[in-house]
C-alpha cells in the first residue's frame, strides 16, 4: 500500500500526539515498533497498540533505555564470543 507525503505526514502527527498524551500521563510504552503502530487509511487515523509491557512512571524522573541483546547472543568480557 503506498501513500502520499501529506499522508504520512498527517500519520506520523498523529503518532507523535498520541505518543505526546501517553507520556503526558506518565506511561511509558516500552515497546514502540511498526508493528504496534496501527493505521486506519479511510478514517486518516493512527493508533498506537500493544500497551502489554508499558510501565506508569510514579514519579516525573527521566525514563531511560536499557540496552540489551537477542537471547542467542552470548556476551563475555564485554565481547561477543557465540551468537546461536
Amino acid at each position: 500500500m503506498l501513500f502520499f507525503r501529506q499522508e504520512i505526514l498527517w500519520f506520523f502527527v498523529q503518532m507523535l500526539l498520541s505518543l505526546q498524551h501517553v507520556h503526558s500521563k506518565q506511561i511509558l510504552h516500552r515497546d514502540l515498533k511498526t508493528q504496534n503502530i496501527l493505521l486506519d487509511k479511510k478514517k486518516k487515523a493512527v493508533k498506537v497498540g500493544d500497551f502489554g509491557i508499558s510501565k506508569v512512571l510514579l514519579s516525573k524522573s527521566k525514563a531511560y533505555t536499557v540496552r540489551f541483546l537477542a537471547a542467542r547472543v552470548t556476551v563475555a568480557d564485554g565481547e561477543i564470543i557465540n551468537i546461536h
